[in-house]
């Protein structure tokens, strides 16, 4: 009777550490819960300082006699790296998307998200070289069908994207097809778009999870169709504005054109 009510003991007790073990597991994954807790420790989305995103375009050597936003001189783009690799820490859309969710912070130098629009070849000719000279991380908004606002033999090949991926400088992501104004286009020809877009870049560069908005246009269907089809975030115009009590919204990103006359002095108010 002893050695029974004993069996019994032994029993019940490894049940109730089994119970309590799960139960554990459940509510404290091993460095998860950690990680959630700091990440609240921290800030709510409305206090978190904005990071910057820049748009540029194209690159040429002449300097730029007449303000734009479709190309800076080579050694305007120059001032800028120098001073970007000197200020702030350029990162990818990946890490800004993680920013925003309080799952990472930068703790020495201000972040900012930096891209080129188009995928125009003077990006690889004098972007891309001063790119690695600073260290500076940027991405490309690509269009492959090339119908606009350039023609194809203005554009980066994809042998030349594909090289500027590797080096661990440069991500890719989608500019749409042709270039249209999203927010005017029927239902299939939005989705066709978008689809297309990020099936050509998938099957020549890999995983394309980004939207760049042409114009910078957007509404509720764009956002709608682009969530559908798979992206992960949309970059429209303007800037980020985190509402008080808001959750952060990776489908209205905004960003700051960058025009041929930006200056370091610009670049400073953005610190």
């Amino acid at each position: 009777m002893r050695l029974k009510t004993f069996w019994i003991l032994i029993i019940l007790a490894l049940t109730i550490s089994s119970f309590l073990f799960f139960w554990e597991g459940r509510t404290s994954i091993p460095g998860q819960g950690d990680m959630k807790s700091e990440a609240l420790k921290r800030k709510s989305y409305q206090d978190l300082p904005e990071i910057p995103v820049l748009a540029y375009h194209g690159v040429q050597v002449e300097n730029v006699r007449i303000k734009n936003y479709d190309t800076i001189a080579e050694d305007k783009l120059e001032e800028h790296f120098k001073y970007i690799s000197q200020n702030f820490e350029p990162i990818t859309v990946d890490e800004l998307l993680a920013y925003y969710r309080l799952e990472l912070e930068f703790t020495e130098k201000r972040p900012i998200l930096i891209f080129f629009d188009d995928g125009l070849r003077s990006v690889y000719e004098y972007a891309f070289p001063l790119a690695k000279e600073y260290g500076v991380e940027f991405t490309v908004a690509y269009l492959p069908s090339g119908r606009e606002p350039y023609p194809i033999d203005g554009k980066m090949t994809w042998q030349e994207l594909g090289e500027m991926k590797e080096s661990g400088l440069v991500e890719v992501a989608s500019h749409s097809f042709d270039h249209f104004d999203l927010t005017s286009l029927a239902q299939d020809e939005l989705r066709y778009q978008l689809t297309a877009s990020k099936r050509i870049i998938e099957k020549n560069l890999g995983p394309c999870s980004h939207l760049v908005a042409p114009y910078g246009k957007s509404d509720e269907r764009v956002r709608q169709i682009a969530r559908e089809v798979g992206y992960r975030s949309l970059f429209v115009h303007g800037r980020t504005v985190i509402e008080d009590d808001s959750l952060f919204d990776p489908f209205v990103i905004k960003r700051i054109a960058v025009s041929s006359d930006y200056g370091d002095k610009d670049l400073s108010k953005l610190k």
